[in-house]
């Protein structure tokens, strides 16, 4: 939302519920001064994380939270991932003008051990256990993992409805999905499985999620094929506002600049530009001066309160997760979907081609968070 990075802030920093952000530029107001309503949704209780008052510093004209999802379908007791855009199809149905709107799902939150998935929704993971210790495949890991990648199966039905149902709307529509962190049980299979690497290799492994830069339509200047860019997620508002050929704010065209020499910043590590466009990455890794402990990289914090849920079930803190030994890189890699062709792609040059400066040819921009 605002393109700042959690790099600069410590340990233990929550923006939402420390700072005043009334005079903090972001992607609401960016795109309220040029015409769009602006719209945030969460599923969950309204003061989760102080939204209620950062969305109205933000300037959104509504905060849909919980009290506006009565009656919805649920998972696990959370409001479901399609239930969200539903009320997404809502919203554009009933207002012709251009929309902005954020969209915080709740459906795949922690912990994993409900045991509340109906029996037709249930996936089970052959796993090979033969290099797990005990204790992974006793204390109940395992059974985690399946209700975990259970809620992403359903997710992914969401969202392919989701695009499905915008392709066919006659309104210009563009899509930015992501996910703000893994899980917390990764690291157990990844210290097993992934052994003889280079800490950076290893540890990198564990601090990427995925993102998805759709468009209902070609967008000038790009080609309308399927790439991947790795960029860190303070880039992300930059790189959308670039492609759609939107104004870019002063602290944007920084950006531009900066992600040539800081390929990735986050309060974990910085990637140089000679670790960017490889995979595995490998050093130079290049870490802040008197850079606090490491702490897994995300777009906002991990919940760490006991009540944080529909359901009010207790969230794992943040402080039990295992952290790395050292500061570590971390990429953000895009894998967009196929859809006939309607992927906003293409190098930084064939984006910036043809995409005039200051006409936004888009009536919806839609930012959906997969909270974890």
């Amino acid at each position: 939302m605002t393109g700042n990075s959690m790099a600069n802030l410590g340990s233990g920093v929550y923006p939402y519920t420390i700072y005043n952000m009334e005079t903090t530029g972001n992607l609401a107001e960016q795109f309220k001064s040029l015409g769009y309503s602006t719209t945030a949704m969460h599923p969950n209780h309204a003061t989760n994380w102080n939204r209620e008052n950062v969305y109205k510093d933000f300037g959104f004209d509504q905060f849909l939270s919980i009290n506006d999802f009565q009656g919805a379908d649920t998972l696990r007791g959370m409001v479901t991932d399609q239930a969200t855009y539903d009320k997404i199809l809502e919203l554009l149905d009933q207002n012709a003008d251009p929309q902005f709107i954020f969209d915080v799902t709740m459906q795949n939150h922690s912990g994993y051990d409900t045991g509340l998935l109906p029996v037709d929704k249930q996936m089970h993971l052959n796993i090979d256990t033969t290099d797990l210790d005990a204790k992974t495949v006793e204390d109940g890991t395992l059974s985690d993992v399946d209700e975990y990648v259970s809620c992403i199966e359903q997710s992914d039905q969401a969202l392919r409805y989701f695009l499905n149902a915008l392709s066919k709307l006659d309104r210009k529509v563009v899509v930015v999905f992501w996910g703000d962190h893994q899980p917390f049980f990764p690291s157990k299979f990844n210290d097993k499985w992934f052994t003889g690497e280079d800490d950076a290799t290893h540890q990198e492994r564990l601090w990427q999620t995925d993102y998805i830069i759709w468009a209902n339509y070609d967008v000038a200047g790009c080609d309308q094929t399927s790439e991947t860019d790795d960029l860190s997620t303070n880039y992300l508002s930059t790189q959308l506002m670039q492609l759609i050929g939107a104004p870019l704010t002063d602290y944007q065209k920084a950006h531009m600049t900066l992600r040539e020499s800081l390929p990735a910043i986050n309060s974990v590590a910085t990637r140089t530009p000679a670790c960017a466009g490889r995979s595995p990455p490998t050093s130079p890794v290049t870490t802040p001066q008197q850079q606090p402990p490491p702490r897994r990289a995300r777009i906002t914090p991990r919940c760490s309160t006991t009540r944080c849920s529909a359901t009010a079930r207790t969230c794992t803190p943040s402080t039990s997760r295992p952290r790395p030994t050292r500061p570590t890189p971390t990429w953000h890699r895009v894998r967009p979907r196929s859809s006939n062709g309607d992927q906003v792609t293409g190098s930084g040059a064939q984006r910036r081609r043809g995409c005039r400066r200051g006409e936004v040819r888009c009536s919806a921009v839609l930012l959906a968070r997969r909270a974890h």
